[in-house]
């Protein structure tokens, strides 16, 4: 089975301010993945497969300085990974690839029992994957 596991992490903060109001999202993220490789088409590999996430998010918001909305979530959410590699070949120690990442639920408490929809797609474009292991194999 031609496929992966890969464990991912991510960081970020976003803040939002306009007429006295301050709104703050702050993200830590590990996720598991899967995927399975949909096939060879002359080293172009498409991919697609789920992911569980460990989510930890701080939001909070300020009105003129008083802060009115401060929350802390730990929760698991589940994804989806989608791409491409491109490699020369299924044993080279390095290939090409691009992923789109999608987390259609991920969702935290707000102000008046409202939430927070914070789903995202994330796209990674042309990163450069090296597999250390492969090289010595390969230069022998």
């Amino acid at each position: 089975m031609d496929g992966a596991v890969n464990i991912s992490s991510r960081f970020y903060d976003i803040s939002l301010s306009g007429f006295d109001v301050h709104q703050t999202v702050r993200r830590s993220s590990s996720a598991l993945e899967l995927y399975k490789f949909l096939g060879d088409y002359h080293g172009f590999v498409p991919f697609v497969g789920p992911i569980l996430s460990h989510e930890t998010i701080h939001s909070s918001e300020t009105e003129k300085g008083k802060s009115v909305f401060n929350n802390n979530s730990i929760f698991f959410t589940g994804g989806i990974i989608a791409g491409w590699d491109i490699r020369p070949t299924r044993t080279d120690w390095w290939s090409i690839r691009t992923n789109i990442r999608y987390f259609p639920s991920l969702k935290v408490p707000a102000t008046s029992g409202k939430q927070l929809d914070i789903q995202q797609i994330e796209l990674n474009f042309l990163q450069l994957i090296l597999y250390p292991g492969r090289f010595n194999a390969n230069h022998k």
